[in-house]
């Protein structure tokens, strides 16, 4: 099921251990790197909320480059748009970084119940 404002996040585990070469090993090190990640950045962003501006810019910079490259294009609009407010010390920045770190929850979600271990699939670089 897929969250409030997220879109299909990213290929079933199916897919991804479909692939083969160079092609698996990306999408797979994106998902392990997203899967190791993210979680740990809700708790942070919601803390840097709390008045740090610079740190709510630099991790929704850093979480709208994941969802990108995750292809979750609400999550990583609703990341610039938290960026772009913390950049300008706008009132409404917390409130952007807290929505955003509940739609990170849901892109975690979304990656777990995709079959994908989080550590990621082991996978040889044959690149």
């Amino acid at each position: 099921m897929q969250s409030e404002g997220t879109s299909r996040t990213a290929p079933p585990a199916v897919f991804v251990f479909a692939l083969r070469g160079p092609t698996q090993v990306a999408i797979c090190r994106i998902l392990a790197t997203a899967s190791q990640t993210l979680p740990g950045m809700c708790g942070a962003l919601r803390t840097a909320a709390d008045g740090d501006a610079a740190a709510m810019a630099a991790m929704a910079h850093t979480i709208k480059g994941m969802a990108g490259s995750l292809k979750a294009q609400s999550v990583s609009q609703m990341a610039a748009r938290a960026e772009e407010a913390a950049r300008r010390g706008s009132a409404d920045a917390a409130v952007l970084a807290r929505e955003l770190a509940d739609a990170v929850e849901g892109l975690v979600a979304e990656l777990a119940a995709s079959g994908m271990p989080a550590e990621g699939p082991v996978v040889q670089d044959t690149a």
